[in-house]
């Protein structure tokens, strides 16, 4: 089934000054959203992502570049977009504190053109969908900061757009909100084919609901792939930690050790690891252990974090050693590993 184009971004460029200089926040990158796609936008800070996603609502002007929504609604048609876009840009800030949620929800369908007795039927369903049921009739000031944060994702849907913006939609939310938001999340994109955005430090649940990943560094995309496609480029090996009860003879130590196995020995047991994506070298270390009488005690094995990946795609380098997010060193390497 051919997948309709929601979203297409040609040659979007932007340039701001600042001192007395200029640079350029996006620097003609060119990228598409097609209907039930939910999209992951991620990059260092001052990367271009903020400005990408206020130049596709049509808040900033572009010096060069075409937006356009299922192929005919410019950026610059302010009117048409409220129509077709739903964001939540800058976590709850779009909503009223003095209005109860259901009061926000119909409010803002009504600026979005949907009709009133159709904006409380939707202001239903959504509190519904979004569990806000106990707190319909408190003020959002009342509300903890999670549920501020779903009454505003709930104002952004009400319309149903076909292009919905979502900038740290985790923000406040507890592990059960996140779980039930990756699923409800899918269900409006799935049911209504709309296309989806997303940017967020919760690299769990952009790895766990986006069906790809943009990466943005100094204005560029420097990567557009499914999550599996990155960890294919970037991260293609695990990691091995194996717990063997004693220690090891010298040859069997001596042959793990060629093989290319770390191991580290106490009094009473070994621990060997390794990292590699050849499944046939593991295979073959766990029948010497075996035929040379080894009790196996335990087995861990890990891949790197998306967090991870995300360091390697934007440096440039495919992993071939296990990643550790900077935290020192460099000012381009440190930036690279703030994600925002």
């Amino acid at each position: 089934m051919q997948m309709t184009t929601v979203l297409q971004v040609s040659g979007l460029t932007k340039t701001y000054s600042r001192k007395g200089e200029t640079f350029k926040a996006v620097n003609n990158i060119s990228f598409t959203v097609g209907g039930g796609e939910i999209v992951g936008v991620l990059g260092p800070n001052g990367s271009g992502k903020t400005t990408t996603l206020k130049s596709i609502c049509g808040l900033t002007g572009v010096d060069a570049g075409e937006i356009r929504l299922n192929r005919d609604v410019a950026a610059t048609d302010q009117r048409s977009l409220k129509q077709h876009i739903g964001a939540v840009l800058e976590g709850a800030r779009n909503v009223y504190w003095r209005l109860t949620p259901s009061e926000n929800i119909v409010y803002f369908a009504g600026l979005k053109g949907v009709g009133r007795k159709d904006a409380k039927l939707r202001a239903e369903e959504l509190i519904t969908i979004l569990a806000l049921s106990e707190y319909r009739d408190q003020e959002v000031r009342m509300l903890s900061k999670g549920n501020q944060q779903k009454v505003a994702i709930a104002c952004a849907l009400v319309h149903r757009p076909c292009l919905i913006l979502l900038d740290e939609p985790t923000l406040g939310l507890d592990v059960d909100m996140v779980r039930g938001m990756k699923s409800w999340l899918r269900t409006v994109v799935d049911s209504g084919q709309s296309a989806m955005m997303i940017t967020s430090h919760d690299m769990d649940f952009i790895e766990a609901i986006c069906d790809r990943v943009v990466i943005l560094y100094r204005g560029e995309i420097v990567s557009e792939n499914s999550v599996a496609e990155l960890r294919s480029r970037y991260a293609p090996q695990k990691t091995f930690l194996l717990q063997v009860q004693g220690c090891l003879s010298p040859d069997v130590k001596r042959t793990l050790q060629q093989d290319g196995w770390a191991v580290e020995e106490s009094e009473n047991s070994s621990q060997l690891s390794l990292r590699t994506h050849d499944l046939l070298l593991l295979s073959s270390s766990l029948n010497a252990l075996t035929h040379c009488g080894a009790v196996l005690t335990d087995i861990n094995v890990s891949s790197d974090t998306l967090e991870d990946i995300f360091v390697h795609a934007v440096q440039g380098d495919p992993a071939n050693e296990p990643a550790q997010a900077p935290t020192k060193g460099p000012a381009e390497t440190a930036e690279a590993g703030k994600i925002s």
